[in-house]
């Protein structure tokens, strides 16, 4: 297996540039996320390792091997790179069974009947496929249609796969499904992987490290998912990583004003554990939904219901702040169980249990 490195790549399309100074580095054996906006260049990234693309400027290595370096006029094709490439549409061929989808990588490479047979039995037995061998993609759901091309990429015995948002058309249990399954495949073979999408949730659940790039293809911070989502580097990432709350405050003395509050949040008092003292000059406290817990006594913050959801096992709030609107999570059975069920109109009392400081609230401003 190999790790991919990306040292100042810059990627310019007429006067449109994507990126510039674009650095990253994929380890060897681990599965990596590049997490984005759409139209950010992810694909891009991924279509100048796989060699689809030549870079503007800067190098691209898989490995020890340099493989794109406009200055030096090298340009190593695709079908040398020793990659796999697995599509957001599948890009299966409708006509050819399991089988030969899986065997066309190497019956263009002339590889022997023998070794054929065992390679492509091997790649369709990773992919849990045994048995399907001779139905055509017609015949199989999405989810089996993408392992189809999972095993067309492996069959080659790639040191990279390059997985370009490919649950993305699938509904949510197999992209569920399809998730866990891709995590077992580079744990199991060891390949690495370069993954691109947009969708936090499958970021989190299959990366052993991840990317955040935002709009302008800059990477705002790289790390564990742990890293990313406990402990983001500015308003961007945190906002990008789930529905976040941008509360305005003003700061005085150890004290927090929350917009619409009688009284101060005391930050030396009952939060220490969870929420930390600003550092002088910030403006505004960020929380996830689920740090505000709905409460009718003891309460920290206070506001009104502007608006409420039944999700099912969750019920989602919108609470006014005194002209700042706050989203809020509560489970379903809790609150009915505890009598905490509010309605619109209603005032809430809220308990605060975690949050960041940041100086300004993330580009798309105010609660997603």
């Amino acid at each position: 297996m190999a790790q991919v490195s990306l040292q100042q790549v810059a990627k310019t399309y007429d006067k449109h540039t994507v990126f510039s100074g674009l650095d990253l580095h994929v380890r060897d054996g681990e599965c990596f996320t590049l997490l984005g906006p759409s139209g950010c260049g992810k694909t891009v990234t991924l279509r100048l390792i796989a060699g689809f693309e030549q870079p503007t400027a800067g190098t691209v290595a898989i490995g020890p091997r340099t493989v794109s370096d406009p200055a030096r006029n090298l340009a190593e094709p695709p079908e040398a790179r020793r990659i796999g490439v697995v599509f957001q549409d599948y890009a299966v061929w409708p006509h050819r069974t399991v089988l030969e989808n899986v065997a066309y990588p190497l019956m263009i490479q002339n590889i022997p009947r023998p070794e054929l047979t065992e390679r492509v039995r091997l790649a369709i037995e990773q992919v849990n496929l045994t048995g399907l061998e001779a139905r055509l993609p017609g015949q199989l759901s999405g989810g089996q249609q993408q392992r189809v091309a999972l095993a067309r990429a492996l069959v080659s015995r790639p040191e990279v796969m390059l997985l370009d948002e490919p649950l993305c058309n699938l509904d949510a249990h197999l992209r569920e499904e399809m998730r866990f399954e891709i995590k077992e495949l580079q744990r199991t073979t060891g390949v690495t992987i370069l993954y691109v999408t947009h969708d936090q949730e499958i970021a989190l659940a299959i990366s052993d490290r991840l990317a955040v790039m935002d709009r302008a293809g800059n990477i705002r911070q790289t790390g564990t998912p742990e890293d990313i989502f406990e402990r983001p580097a500015d308003p961007f990432v945190f906002a990008f990583m789930g529905v976040a709350n941008f509360i305005p405050v003003a700061l005085e003395g150890g004290q927090a004003v929350l917009p619409g509050q009688d009284r101060p949040l005391d930050l030396d008092h009952g939060l220490a554990h969870t929420l930390s003292t600003p550092p002088p000059g910030t403006q505004f406290l960020a929380c996830r939904p689920s740090d505000l817990e709905p409460v009718r006594e003891s309460a920290q913050i206070f506001g009104r219901v502007r608006r409420k959801n039944l999700l099912g096992a969750e019920i989602d709030l919108r609470v006014d702040l005194g002209g700042t609107e706050v989203r809020v999570r509560q489970d379903t059975r809790q609150a009915l169980e505890q009598g905490l069920i509010f309605e619109e109109g209603d005032t809430c009392g809220l308990k605060l249990h975690a949050a960041h400081w940041f100086d300004h609230a993330a580009e798309n401003g105010g609660a997603a």
